[in-house]
C-alpha cells in the first residue's frame, strides 16, 4: 500500500491553545494582538462585532434612563411628552 500524502493527513499540533481573549486571568496584550490580527479582522466576526456595537449604540436607551428598574411593559412617560 502507497504511503498516504503528508498534505492530505494534516494534524494541528495538539493541543490546541485557547484564543486568548476568553482565558482567565485575562491577558491584555494577546487578547489585543488577536483583536487585530488579520485572521479575525478579515473574518465575519468583525461584520457581528460592528452589528453588535452599531445595535447598542443606536437602538438601546440612555444609560442614565436604565438607572431605575421597573416592571416589564411600564413606561414612565407618554409617547406624546418628552420624557
Amino acid at each position: 500500500m502507497a504511503a498516504p500524502h503528508k498534505h492530505w493527513h494534516w494534524l494541528p499540533s495538539l493541543p490546541i491553545a485557547n484564543v486568548p481573549v476568553f482565558v482567565w486571568p485575562p491577558r491584555i496584550l494577546p487578547a489585543l494582538r488577536y483583536l487585530f490580527s488579520s485572521g479575525f479582522l478579515g473574518s465575519v466576526m468583525l461584520f457581528y462585532g460592528a452589528l453588535a456595537i452599531i445595535t447598542w449604540y443606536w437602538l438601546q436607551p440612555e444609560l442614565s434612563a436604565c438607572t431605575e428598574l421597573a416592571p416589564a411593559g411600564t413606561c414612565s412617560c407618554s409617547h406624546t411628552t418628552p420624557c
